[in-house]
C-alpha cells in the first residue's frame, strides 16, 4: 500500500479549504489551463489531473471544454473523492501513487496532464520521479502544466491599510516548522530544469503574484493561514513534534485574525510550469 505523505489532514475541513483555495487560485492566475495549452485542446482529448483531491479542477474544466473530452483524476487516497454517481459522464477519479509508475494502460494516453500544489505531499528528492511518471502519461505532443507556490518565502506580512497591524501574522510565519519549510522551499523550483532534462520542449514558467487581485488578498491570506494552522496542529500527530502548545496556538491565531481584519495580508509567488512532449 502506498504511503500518503500529504502534510495536511484529509478531513472535511481541509477539503473545504482546498475548494476555497481552488477558487482563489483560479481567479488570481486567470485560467485553469494556460492559454498556450487551452487553444490546442480538441474534441475527444483526454485530460488527467494528478493529485486531484475531490476533483474540483477537472469538474470546472469540463464545463469549459467540449463535452466529448474525457477526464481522469488520480490521487494517492480516495478520502476526498466525490461519489462516483455524483460525477458527470466522462469524469472518473482513480487511486494511484504518482511516486510510482502509473499502470501501463494509462501510459501515452493523455493529451494534457495537470498537477497543482504537490508541495505539501512531496519531499525534495521525489519531484523528478513524479515528473517522470507524469510525462509517461502523455501522448506524443501532449502538454503538462504544473502549478506551485513559493510559500516558504511568504514570511513578511504586508499592510493593506495605513493602520493595519502585522505582529501576530509575522509571528505565525516565524513558527512555520523548519522541517516543513525545507519541503516547501525545494523541489518545485527545479521543475523547469527537470522538464528539460526529461526531453520536454517549449518549457515555460508563468510567474503570478498571489496579491494580483486586490479584492482577493484577504480571502487568500485566510486560506494560507488556515493551512499553516492545520500544519502546526497536525505536527504532533504526524511527526511527534509540538511546535506551539495548543493554548499558545489559540492565542496566536486570535491575534492573527485581528491582524487580517485590520487589512494585513501575506503575499507569495505562484509559478505555473508548462511544457510539451515531443511528437
Amino acid at each position: 500500500m502506498s504511503q500518503d505523505s500529504y502534510a495536511l489532514s484529509r478531513d472535511s475541513t481541509e477539503t473545504e479549504r482546498l475548494e476555497a483555495q481552488h477558487v482563489e487560485w483560479t481567479k488570481n492566475i486567470g485560467y485553469l489551463l494556460h492559454p498556450s495549452i487551452r487553444h490546442t485542446v480538441e474534441p475527444n482529448d483526454r485530460i488527467a489531473d494528478v493529485g486531484c483531491g475531490s476533483g474540483t479542477w477537472l469538474l470546472e474544466l469540463s464545463c469549459h471544454l467540449p463535452g466529448t473530452c474525457e477526464y481522469t483524476g488520480f490521487d494517492i487516497a480516495s478520502t476526498q473523492f466525490r461519489a462516483a454517481d455524483a460525477l458527470p459522464a466522462g469524469v472518473e477519479l482513480l487511486v494511484a501513487d504518482a511516486k510510482k509508475p502509473f499502470p501501463p494502460e494509462h501510459h501515452g494516453k493523455y493529451d494534457v496532464v495537470h498537477l497543482r500544489l504537490l508541495v505539501a505531499a512531496l519531499d525534495a528528492h521525489e519531484w523528478e520521479t513524479v515528473a517522470r511518471n507524469c510525462v509517461q502519461l502523455l501522448k506524443p505532443g501532449g502538454h503538462i502544466q504544473w502549478d506551485e507556490a513559493n510559500f516558504a518565502r511568504a514570511r513578511q506580512a504586508l499592510r493593506g491599510e495605513v493602520d493595519s497591524t502585522v505582529a501576530d501574522l509575522n509571528r505565525l510565519n516565524e513558527v512555520f516548522p523548519e522541517v516543513l519549510r525545507a519541503r516547501f522551499e525545494h523541489g518545485w523550483s527545479d521543475l523547469a530544469r527537470v522538464f528539460s532534462e526529461l526531453g520536454l520542449q517549449d518549457v515555460q514558467v508563468d510567474l503570478v503574484s498571489s496579491d494580483r487581485l486586490l479584492e482577493h488578498r484577504h480571502t487568500a491570506t485566510r486560506n494560507t493561514v488556515a493551512a499553516i494552522w492545520s500544519l502546526l496542529r497536525d505536527m504532533e500527530t504526524k511527526m511527534g513534534k509540538t511546535i506551539v502548545p495548543e493554548d499558545k496556538l489559540k492565542e496566536l491565531m486570535e491575534g492573527v485574525e485581528k491582524d487580517v481584519r485590520s487589512g494585513a495580508y501575506i503575499r507569495y509567488d505562484i509559478h505555473v510550469f508548462t511544457a510539451r512532449k515531443p511528437l
